[in-house]
């Protein structure tokens, strides 16, 4: 049985949070496109992480296998508490990434957020990834327990949003379709997703 441990994300797990991402979004159009594995691009990770991990508002919890050597981190998330409705600020691309894919995804994305969610304090699952050869080992689950059990806990709804292929896990966990950025003439597809407040 793999032994895996559920923690907070630490300064020291950021290298091995970036090659879960890497990983697990290889298969993405524009992830790929925009995120691509190259030095500039893990720079712009690392730093976004490494602010993420210091900031209170962001909570980024991790999976561990404690069986692999170094314990790296198989999969992670990273919830956000959003008490705002102004649009994130910020590069959309990294150096290396496909700009123009970026400036027609990303802000749309932004300003869907800001109109779905309308200034109300929430969660925002930012991310959740896991590597391909841990999938299907409940690490997943154990990262959007947390999120779930912060959000039931503080009566707030949980935005997200997700590919197709990821649909169909938050619909069990009580998430709810309210749009599509739809791209690319439709060969890309985000659903937005929120799950309402616990009563």
């Amino acid at each position: 049985m793999v032994a895996l441990e559920h923690r907070e994300a630490r300064e020291s797990d950021i290298d091995s949070i970036c090659d879960t991402f890497f990983s697990a979004f290889a298969g993405d159009y524009v992830m790929g496109k925009c995120f691509p594995d190259i030095p500039s691009v893990r720079a712009f990770w690392v730093d976004g992480l490494r602010k993420d991990i210091a900031d209170p508002k962001h909570h980024i919890r991790c999976i561990v296998d404690k069986d692999l050597p170094g314990g790296p981190v198989i999969a992670y998330a990273n919830w956000q508490a959003c008490d705002e409705d102004t649009i994130q600020e910020g590069p959309l691309c990294p150096d290396g990434g496909d700009e123009k894919v970026a400036e027609i995804f990303f802000p749309r994305l932004r300003k869907r957020k800001v109109e779905i969610m309308g200034g109300r304090k929430y969660w925002y699952l930012a991310c959740l990834c896991c590597q391909p050869t841990h999938q299907g080992q409940g690490a997943g689950r154990q990262l959007l327990k947390y999120g779930l059990d912060l959000a039931d806990s503080e009566r707030k709804e949980i935005y997200l949003e997700a590919s197709p292929p990821g649909v169909p896990v938050y619909t069990k966990y009580g998430w709810r379709e309210q749009d599509r950025v739809i791209i690319l003439d439709g060969a890309f597809t985000e659903i937005l997703m929120k799950r309402e407040a616990k009563k």
